[in-house]
């Protein structure tokens, strides 16, 4: 009986010192005159059939110009259907430069090494080539169905790993 009065005591010390919100909290920040503001950023969930995560990758920071790497990335498939062996869904990289434009004929794409069912994980393989121009690059990586769509135009989130080229 002691611990129930006790912890009521406590809630009521928390509830009475915590701070009170200002009638100008709910206001929402104006921008200085003559000033335009971008319009919020709003996350879009993904489409169920568009959905995954990447879990891990060894994409190296630092590549030589034109050099190669093997990138291994582990993959769960958060979405409602399977990702057949032999079939059109595949990870995808392609590389951006430092203000997000997409260097041309730099991409690539890898299969996964088994069928991976709703729900399940699988690893990607995929050889990677860095750009032939030093400089910082930002290699993406992706889901793609191929014909169909990138993951990340149908609400996926991809991830960006910046690579210093030298």
């Amino acid at each position: 009986m002691w611990r129930s009065v006790l912890a009521a005591a406590v809630i009521a010390l928390l509830v009475s010192c915590a701070p009170k919100p200002s009638r100008d909290a709910a206001k929402p920040a104006r921008p200085a005159d003559g000033v335009k503001q971008p319009p919020p950023k709003v996350r879009v969930a993904a489409q169920p059939e568009f959905a995954y995560e990447i879990l891990e990758h060894n994409t190296p920071l630092t590549m030589t110009a034109d050099s190669v790497s093997l990138v291994m990335v582990k993959i769960k498939n958060t979405s409602n259907r399977a990702w057949p062996l032999a079939g059109t869904i595949k990870v995808g990289f392609y590389w951006t430069d430092d203000k997000g434009a997409e260097i041309e004929k730099m991409n690539g794409r890898a299969l996964p090494q088994k069928d991976v069912p709703a729900g399940q994980m699988a690893y990607f393989k995929a050889r990677v080539k860095a750009p032939s121009t030093p400089g910082t690059y930002y290699l993406v990586w992706d889901m793609l169905e191929e014909n169909v769509a990138w993951f990340s135009k149908r609400g996926a989130t991809p991830v960006k790993v910046a690579v210093q080229v030298t």
